[in-house]
């Protein structure tokens, strides 16, 4: 069995010992993708963003996560507040 390796993002075409790169597919990619023609591999590149740009988005994300993360803790909160109160202390399910 041959062995496995984990997919890359660098561009280069996987090829199976057995077998040879078809021409015609190699021409193809480097048409439809230009920016990998001329040494852009990386996505970081191709996209066009900074470091400081993926960065930013990053803690974004983890900041916006985080933030609904406490409002939907405090929605369970008072929402089991409220059934207790009520009396409803035997919740088996939701409907």
């Amino acid at each position: 069995m041959p062995e496995r390796t984990a997919p890359t993002i660098t561009g280069e075409p996987r090829v199976h010992p057995d077998r040879s790169v078809d021409p015609k597919a190699a021409e193809l990619r480097a048409e439809t993708n230009p920016l990998k023609s001329i040494g852009r591999r990386h996505l970081l590149h191709r996209r066009g963003a900074s470091r400081f740009e993926l960065r930013y988005a990053l803690w974004d994300t983890i900041a916006g996560m985080v933030f609904s993360e406490v409002v939907a803790y405090f929605i369970i909160l008072a929402t089991g507040a409220t059934l207790f109160v009520a009396g409803k202390h035997d919740v088996a399910s939701a409907t």
